[in-house]
């Protein structure tokens, strides 16, 4: 009897073991795995921003443009060439890093799609599936740009400053034109994100979700994402690289350590953004 115990406790621990290392070596897979996907993506961010299209005519200004910096940033210098005006330059810039800034915070959303439906296991999260769709991404994004800012926006804002009409409006209507494309932007983001994650879900679920479980999925996708945004890390880091952040920005506005009136919200918004984070990927 003492035997049977005995064996019957030595398969219990040896399950146990197993379970254990089988555990420990899907950790290191992971953490390889996204070490992988991180260099692939950076290689694939310096060949996409040296493509021979990311050089665009204006048609209405008449200028040949370099989009050279990822995904779609440009220094205006053939713009300049025909209009030398630093002040319209700043302009064009401003006005393109509100475009950008919007794109950004996006990226983020895209990530949070990704580790979503891999810890569901609705898709292989691996650097050829991701930068597959990934790739699609950006080519969207950039085709929604060139229509929204290169083909729009540079051309009323040069109409502008050279006091001209654009399109039978006015000049001092254009900068509510320049608005108007804008949203058209966000709004045209938005829908290329959501299609993504429709197509993905119905991909590999077969099924088609309520309306109040794709409002729940967003509202928890966007709190992920302003959370890793908060921490000032990608969701493909790795737990340490997060922790090490979250370390950091801790240092900085602790209000032990920064006596400025907004340090103390500041900090809570860390906390609650790591806490954010390490609860939903223990859930994993």
């Amino acid at each position: 009897m003492l035997l049977i115990l005995s064996l019957g406790l030595t398969f219990i621990i040896l399950i146990f073991i197993i379970f254990y290392l089988l555990k420990i070596f899907k950790n290191k897979n992971n953490k390889s795995d996204n070490k992988n996907i991180k260099k692939d993506l950076e290689d694939f961010k310096k060949v996409y921003q040296n493509q021979s299209n990311k050089k665009v005519r204006i048609e209405d200004v008449g200028v040949v443009e370099t989009f050279n910096r990822f995904p779609f940033l440009s220094e205006f210098n053939e713009v300049f060439k025909k209009f030398p005006s630093e002040t319209l330059i700043n302009s064009l810039k401003h006005t393109q890093k509100s475009f950008y800034e919007y794109w950004a915070n996006k990226e983020f959303d895209f990530f949070v799609i990704f580790e979503k439906l891999s810890k569901e296991k609705l898709v292989i999260f691996g650097s050829e599936s991701l930068i597959k769709i990934y790739n699609e991404f950006c080519i969207s994004i950039f085709n929604l740009y060139k229509e929204t800012f290169i083909n729009s926006v540079i051309p009323a804002t040069i109409s502008k400053f050279e006091n001209e009409v654009y399109k039978l409006m006015n000049p001092e209507f254009l900068n509510d034109f320049v608005d108007s494309k804008f949203l058209e932007f966000c709004e045209g983001i938005d829908n290329i994100i959501s299609t993504i994650e429709k197509e993905m879900y119905l991909g590999k679920n077969g099924r088609q979700k309520t309306e109040q479980q794709n409002f729940d999925d967003r509202e928890k996708e966007e709190k992920l994402s302003k959370a890793y945004r908060v921490l000032e890390v990608s969701p493909l880091e790795t737990d340490d690289k997060i922790r090490k952040s979250y370390l950091r920005l801790a240092k900085i506005y602790h209000p032990d350590k920064n006596d400025k009136d907004y340090a103390k919200q500041k900090m809570s918004e860390i906390n609650d953004a790591y806490d954010t984070v390490v609860n939903d990927r223990k859930k994993n």
